[in-house]
């Protein structure tokens, strides 16, 4: 769909479903909401079914709708470096439009032997095992993992814990959706993200997806506009 063609169907579907009884919403109402309704609809296809324990790329209905969102990320040396006792603290970039770490992997900067042209995984860790994991011989980082968890006091980042300094990070992450707008909110004088302008394509997920898309906006925009707490609660629901 166009720009055009997302303003359009949004407005013939809200009104039809609001019966005209509510304001019509200005280019940056229907921008908002269908940003809105595009991240939650990628929430739910990567979060997967209640009970359903399996990585969306294994469902083949989340895999078509999100593998046009799973991007690689390559950074040949850390941002900074420091030491965390005798282990070092390496902090690497995000990239820019990230939503989902999905996989991801180091290179070793060491001449040793074990660490010679080794790829190691990365294993996240919550700060308050941290210390036990780095205590314990048999759990440490070594040739083989390497723990990533929060530090920077604010700072953003990745942050890698490992026994030898590391030279290279690599992630297949999955991309957060483009805004789509639907005409130019400069004269609005706000963004989106950061972004003024429609992109083309004016939305970054599948053509099947944007009247679903439309659909889960208009239903945002109504429970806004009646401010009724049980459709708004069904619809964050539909999200966890």
């Amino acid at each position: 769909m166009t720009a055009t063609e997302f303003y359009n169907e949004f407005n013939i579907l809200y009104n039809n479903v609001m019966s005209n009884a509510a304001p019509p919403l200005n280019i940056y109402d229907v921008s908002v909401f269908l940003t809105q309704a595009a991240e939650e609809l990628v929430l739910t296809y990567y979060r997967g079914r209640p009970n359903e324990l399996l990585s969306f790329d294994l469902n083949e209905e989340s895999k078509q709708v999100l593998n046009n969102l799973v991007k690689s990320y390559s950074q040949l040396s850390p941002a900074v470096i420091e030491t965390y006792g005798e282990f070092t603290v390496s902090r690497f970039n995000k990239p820019s439009d990230l939503f989902f770490l999905l996989q991801e992997t180091v290179g070793f900067n060491s001449e040793l032997t074990c660490y010679l042209n080794k790829r190691a995984i990365i294993k996240p860790v919550a700060l308050d095992d941290l210390h036990f994991l780095l205590e314990n011989p048999f759990k440490q980082p070594n040739n083989k993992k390497v723990f990533r968890t929060t530090f920077g006091n604010g700072i953003d980042g990745i942050f890698l814990i490992s026994k030898q300094p590391l030279k290279e990070y690599r992630a297949q992450y999955l991309q957060k959706p483009h805004p789509i707008i639907v005409a130019d909110l400069s004269d609005y004088g706000v963004s989106i993200d950061g972004e003024y302008l429609p992109r083309d394509p004016v939305c970054n997920l599948p053509e099947l997806l944007h009247r679903t898309i439309i659909k889960r906006a208009v239903e945002l925009a109504k429970a806004a506009y009646l401010g009724d707490l049980g459709t708004s609660i069904a619809l964050n629901n539909r999200v966890q």
